[in-house]
This record gives C-alpha cells, sequence and structure tokens, in this order.
C-alpha cells in the first residue's frame, strides 16, 4: 500500500523572504522541489503556496514557465497590465485570477495596500485544481472525495479565516487561522478529505505531477 504522510504547518514553520525582484515582501507556507533528475533552467519548486503583501504599484516577478492563480484576501483590490496579453482588474476577495508568470506583469493599487494569496505551479512538472470553501454561522460539514484527487500527489488545505476541523482517512485535526495542512499521497491511492466548523474560509488544492 502506498504510504501518507500528513502533516500541519502553521506561522512558525512559514519563512518571510523578499519577491525575488525585490520589490516587495512574501511569506512562504510551503513548497516542494522538481525532482533532481527532471529540472531543468531556474525550476526551483513544483509547486509553492505563499502570500504576498503588496504596498505599493509596480512590476511582478518572473517567473518563466510558472502557472500563476492569484487570490486577493485583504484590500481593495488591483489592476493587472500583462503588456501584449491584456489586463484585468481583481476587485473581488477569495476569487481567483490565473496568468502565466512568464508574462512582463504590472500591479496598480486600487485603493491602498494588499495582501494576496499565491499558488504557483511548474507547468512542464504539475497542474492543480482548486477552489475556496466557506462556511457561515451554521456548522458545516464538506466531504471531498478521494474520487476527486484521483491521479494527484499532494492534498493542500489552507486555513485563510476562521478556524476549521479536518478529517484525513478517520483522523481528526484542528486548523486555526493560517494554518497549511499537506497530505502526501501516492496518485493511484487519494485520501478524503472532510472539513467542518463555522464562520471559516479555507482553499483546498490538488496538485497533478506529471511523469514524462
Amino acid at each position: 500500500m502506498t504510504s501518507v504522510t500528513v502533516r500541519v504547518l502553521t506561522e512558525r514553520d512559514y519563512v518571510r523572504m523578499p519577491w525575488l525582484n525585490g520589490g516587495g515582501m512574501a511569506t512562504e507556507f510551503v513548497k516542494t522541489a522538481v525532482p533532481a533528475s527532471r529540472r531543468g533552467p531556474d525550476e526551483d519548486f513544483l509547486w509553492r503556496l505563499s502570500d504576498a503583501d503588496i504596498d505599493r504599484s509596480g512590476p511582478f516577478s518572473n517567473y518563466p514557465g510558472i502557472d500563476r492563480h492569484f487570490m486577493l484576501f485583504e484590500g481593495n483590490g488591483v489592476v493587472f497590465d500583462f503588456g501584449g496579453n491584456g489586463g484585468e482588474r481583481l476587485d473581488e476577495n477569495f476569487r481567483f485570477l490565473s496568468f502565466d508568470g512568464g508574462w512582463k506583469t504590472h500591479c496598480e493599487l486600487i485603493d491602498g495596500p494588499v495582501r494576496a494569496f499565491n499558488l504557483q505551479v511548474t507547468r512542464r512538472h504539475a497542474a492543480s485544481k482548486f477552489q475556496v470553501i466557506e462556511a457561515g454561522d451554521a456548522a458545516t460539514e464538506r466531504e471531498f472525495p478521494a474520487m476527486d484527487a484521483k491521479g494527484a500527489s499532494t492534498r493542500l488545505v489552507f486555513i485563510l479565516e476562521g478556524e476549521a476541523a479536518v478529517t484525513v482517512d478517520r483522523e481528526a485535526m484542528a486548523l486555526p487561522t493560517r494554518a497549511t495542512l499537506v497530505v502526501e499521497q501516492g496518485p493511484d491511492a487519494p485520501m478524503a478529505l472532510t472539513l467542518s466548523g463555522k464562520n471559516f474560509r479555507a482553499v483546498l488544492v490538488d496538485i497533478f505531477e506529471r511523469q514524462a
């Protein structure tokens, strides 16, 4: 049977660091490296979860070969200019915007600083699926079956707001705000997840590695 590893990471496990271009600060929650035998130039990670504090308008770091999935969770929004690839206004929190990390990207703040959640995936080696889960005043229980993650090597849960209980293979854990659950599994043996509680908001991410 394929082994499964379950970890819960919190603030003490995270790393505070400058952006690649030095234009701001980010907090890296967790990442996985590309195996050395498959790693190409500038492929520093297979996938990465982080957040970014954006306190002034300016250019984004250049990440060629990376699919970027960007979601605001604090602040009034931004306007992206992707050069020859168009632009996008994002003024709604908890909605993902996906774009090519290699595009020349300028970010203009709409009205003051923002904080954003970032999922970055090296396109040549992996793909991702993600969703935001919300629970209001009433107790909520949401099940995410194993069949939804068939072929996924990793399942991730990040708590944006509030607290939630998560159950993985009958093991229950409490996740506080800004905790990250990391479930490393065999793609042929996916694990079911259950999230429960009230007044919480979380992101569920499934990572699918390309074997070729």
